[in-house]
């Protein structure tokens, strides 16, 4: 499901083979048996606006600064992205006192 699902649609901008589209009303409908998922249809107008609220939220998340393990996993992700090639990201930036 993985690669059908998130690969599918935010690296190929494509449903997959497992994975529907509906507009009817409800979020998502999964179908399958007991510990297997054989396809999952998603309102994709619900499913835009849930995005939407989630990275809404995770921003103010991030901006309040009482949430200092978020923004820490947050900066390390980030400097480990965005750490130019043959370089180590830094681990913090705070100063180690003696």
């Amino acid at each position: 499901m993985y690669s059908d699902a998130r690969c599918g649609f935010f690296h190929d901008w494509m449903a997959r083979r497992r994975i529907g589209v509906t507009d009817r009303p409800e979020l998502t409908r999964v179908f399958g048996g007991p510990g297997r998922i054989d396809m999952v249809v998603i309102n994709v107008n619900k499913f835009l606006a849930v995005i939407e609220a989630h990275f809404t939220r995770y921003v103010r998340d991030l901006q309040d600064t009482k949430n200092t393990a978020l923004r820490a996993a947050f900066n390390a992700g980030w400097n480990t992205r965005n750490a130019t090639p043959g370089r180590r990201a830094k681990k913090s930036t705070t100063k180690k006192t003696r």
